[in-house]
């Protein structure tokens, strides 16, 4: 089972149930962090999440700066697990993200004491990385997801099918395996 995050008709992302209820929460959980809404409206009851997509672009775009901005290895590891995701979305959705492309300066806020290291460039760089290969794990789960369905309906047509081999799965398949029709 999967939810969708779209804007209209065109989908950003549909993953499954779980990642995308933890994907929602912790949008939300970033909120106070990017210091703006989010743009991501709370599931419509239709496994849909409807995503304005300048707003989200802005909120991405906020939360991009705060990482590219701090030292703290904990905020940055935390927003690490958020933005690759959002990034790719920000993308699909036709946006962009003035924070990638823009010098930045460190913040004054989320100083890590024990850990001097300020490199935007090359976060910026790590944060595409991940967007990248999260885009590209995206496409391939899309492909194993659609590569499986066509599989197990190939299966139960087989089965169906078959004079005389009419199973309980392909009773399944037809509806109900109560009641006895095509050898069921």
């Amino acid at each position: 089972m999967s939810q969708y995050f779209q804007v209209g008709e065109l989908v950003l992302w549909n993953p499954s149930h779980t990642v995308a209820q933890l994907f929602a929460r912790m949008t939300e959980a970033m909120v106070p962090v990017a210091g703006c809404p989010s743009g991501v409206g709370p599931d419509i009851g239709r496994d849909e999440y409807e995503v304005d997509p300048d707003i989200f672009a802005a909120f991405v775009d906020a939360l991009t700066m705060r990482y590219l901005s701090t030292n703290h290895p904990i905020l940055t590891a935390m927003l690490e697990g958020y933005l690759p995701a959002a990034l790719v979305m920000v993308r699909r959705s036709g946006r962009d993200l003035p924070a990638l492309e823009r010098q930045i300066a460190r913040g004054s806020r989320d100083v890590s004491l024990n850990r001097d290291v300020f490199d935007p460039d090359g976060d910026r760089q790590r944060l595409l990385n991940l967007a990248e290969r999260h885009a590209r794990d995206a496409q391939l789960n899309r492909r194993h997801r659609r590569a499986a369905l066509l599989t197990r309906e190939s299966t139960n047509l087989a089965t169906i099918t078959a004079p005389g081999r009419a199973t309980s799965e392909s009773c399944h398949a037809l509806g109900d395996p109560s009641q006895p029709s095509n050898g069921c």
